[in-house]
C-alpha cells in the first residue's frame, strides 16, 4: 500500500497510532481504516522545523490546508476556546484533520468527558496517521472515540449506541474548519444527522424518566400473568417463512383495508392496538396484537369484546385491564427500558423475550414479526405523517375525530407526493 507524498522522510507514528487507537474504535472502524486506500487521499504532508508536519489536501486543482501552516497549535488552542460550554457529556469533532486541535481540546473539558471525533474519509485518517501524534491525548483523563466511516448511516448508528451510554445526554459538537473547507455539504449533513440523533436520545430518557413508575406498578401487577403465560421464547422462529403484515393506524391505513382482507389468508396479521377497531369495522381479525403502552387511556383502543382467536404480545408495562380482555391468550415481551424487572425475570428462570421500542409501537410490532421468523413483511399505516385535513390516525380508530391544526406541521420528503406534513416529533 503506498503512502501519502512527503517532503522529507516518512514518520514513523503510524505503529504508535494504531496502537492508542486499538482500544479506542469498534470493529466497523478498524475495518474501514483497514480497507482504506490512503494512496488515493490527496494527502500533502511536509517536515516542520519543530517536528510537527505540515498537512494538505490536494487534487492539483485546488488546495486545502488542514490546519494552520504557520502555527497550528497556537489555532488549535483558538479553536478549543470555542467550546461555549465546557460541562457537557460528550464533546463531538467532525474533522480529523491534522490531529493538533483534539489535544487543545481536551485539555478544556471536564475529567471522564467523552472526547468523540467523527469523520467522513477512511482514506484521508488513514493516510494522516504517520504524522500524527494521538498518544499525546493519553496525557488527559477524558475518554476517546474515534467513529470513521465513509458510510453516514453506519456512523449515526454507532453514534446512537455510543450516546446511549452516556450517563446524561449534553453533547456540543465542533466541525473543524477544514472539513468544512473540503466538503461542507456532507459534514453539515452529517452534524444534521448527529443532533437528531441526540434529540432522540433524549426524547427517549424524557419518556423513561416519565413512565418509569407507571412501568414498574404496572409490570408488578401483571406479575402473575407473566409467570403463569406461556414462555415467550416459544414464539421465537414459531412462523419462519410466513409473510406478516404489520397494521399501524395512521390515516394511510384506510387505502390498505381491501389489500389487507383480499391478502388475510396468506399473512399473519399483527396489528398495533390502536390498529384493532378499524380493523374489526373492516371485518378483518388480527392474528396478533401487541401492546407497550402503560397509560390506562389506552383500553379505549379495544372494542368491547376481543375477537377469540386474537392472542395479546404485550409489555410488563401495560393496564393489568389488558391482560383481563385476553385472558389466558396472552404472550409477554419485555424491553430494555424494564432492566431490572427484566433481570428479576432471568433470575427467576423465566427470560423475557426482549424487542425494540422507540417513538411507535409499530417498532415493536415489527420486531415481533422479525422474532417469530417471518421472512417477508407488508407495513401498512405506518405513515409517520398526516392527512391533508389534518387527521392523525386511520377512521374508526380512538382517534378518529383528531385533527392536528395545519399550521402546527412542517413539510417532509414523502413516497407518494413530493412532501407530507407531519409533527416535528415524527419528523425526528
Amino acid at each position: 500500500m503506498s503512502e501519502p507524498a512527503v517532503t522529507n522522510n516518512m514518520p514513523s507514528g503510524l505503529s504508535a497510532n494504531r496502537r492508542f487507537l486499538e482500544s479506542r474504535i469498534s470493529p466497523a472502524t478498524r475495518r474501514a481504516l483497514e480497507e482504506a486506500h490512503p494512496e488515493t487521499a490527496c494527502l500533502q504532508a511536509e517536515a516542520r522545523p519543530d517536528g510537527d508536519w505540515n498537512l494538505s489536501w490536494s487534487d492539483g486543482r485546488r488546495t486545502v490546508a488542514l490546519h494552520s501552516r504557520r502555527a497550528p497549535r497556537d489555532e488549535a488552542r483558538r479553536l478549543a476556546e470555542k467550546l461555549s460550554d465546557p460541562a457537557i457529556d460528550c464533546c463531538l469533532v467532525a474533522g480529523f484533520a491534522g490531529m493538533y486541535h483534539l489535544p487543545a481540546i481536551a485539555a478544556r473539558l471536564p475529567r471522564r468527558t467523552l472526547l468523540l471525533v467523527v469523520d467522513l474519509s477512511p482514506d484521508l485518517v488513514r493516510a494522516a496517521l504517520p504524522y500524527c501524534r494521538l498518544t499525546e491525548l493519553a496525557a488527559y483523563e477524558q475518554s476517546c472515540i474515534f467513529i470513521v466511516n465513509s458510510d453516514l448511516v453506519a456512523i449515526v448508528r454507532e453514534f446512537r449506541r455510543t450516546i446511549a451510554g452516556l450517563p446524561q445526554c449534553r453533547v456540543t459538537a465542533l466541525l473543524h474548519p477544514s472539513a468544512r473547507r473540503l466538503a461542507p455539504n456532507a459534514y453539515r449533513r452529517l452534524l444534521d444527522e448527529l443532533a437528531a440523533e441526540v434529540e432522540l436520545e433524549e426524547c427517549d430518557r424524557a419518556t423513561r424518566n416519565a413512565a418509569a413508575a407507571a412501568w414498574s406498578t404496572n409490570a408488578r401487577a401483571n406479575l402473575p400473568a407473566i409467570l403463569t403465560a406461556p414462555d415467550p421464547n416459544l414464539l421465537r422462529h414459531r412462523f419462519s417463512g410466513a409473510t406478516a403484515l404489520v397494521a399501524a393506524a395512521g390515516p394511510g391505513l384506510n387505502a390498505a383495508l381491501p389489500l389487507i382482507r383480499r391478502r388475510r389468508r396468506e399473512v399473519l396479521l399483527i396489528a398495533v392496538g390502536t390498529a384493532m377497531k378499524p380493523l374489526l369495522a373492516a371485518g378483518i381479525e388480527p392474528d396478533l396484537v401487541v401492546a407497550l403502552d402503560s397509560d390506562p387511556q389506552t383500553l379505549q383502543q379495544l372494542p368491547d369484546t376481543v375477537p377469540s382467536r386474537t392472542m395479546l404480545l404485550a409489555a410488563p408495562s401495560v393496564p393489568p385491564e389488558w391482560i383481563g380482555r385476553f385472558a389466558g391468550r396472552t404472550w409477554f415481551f419485555s424491553f430494555s427500558g424494564l432492566g431490572n424487572f427484566n433481570h428479576f425475570l432471568d433470575d427467576i428462570g423465566r427470560a423475557p423475550v426482549i424487542l425494540n421500542v422507540g417513538g411507535t409501537v409499530a417498532l415493536s410490532a415489527i420486531d415481533a414479526a422479525v422474532m417469530t421468523g417471518c421472512r417477508r413483511l407488508i407495513i401498512c399505516g405506518l405513515d409517520l405523517a398526516i392527512a391533508a385535513d389534518g387527521a392523525t390516525h386511520a377512521v374508526n380508530s380512538m382517534y378518529d375525530r383528531h385533527r392536528i391544526d395545519p399550521g402546527e406541521l412542517i413539510p417532509v420528503d414523502g413516497n407518494y407526493h413530493r412532501t407530507v406534513p407531519t409533527t416535528r416529533q415524527f419528523a425526528a
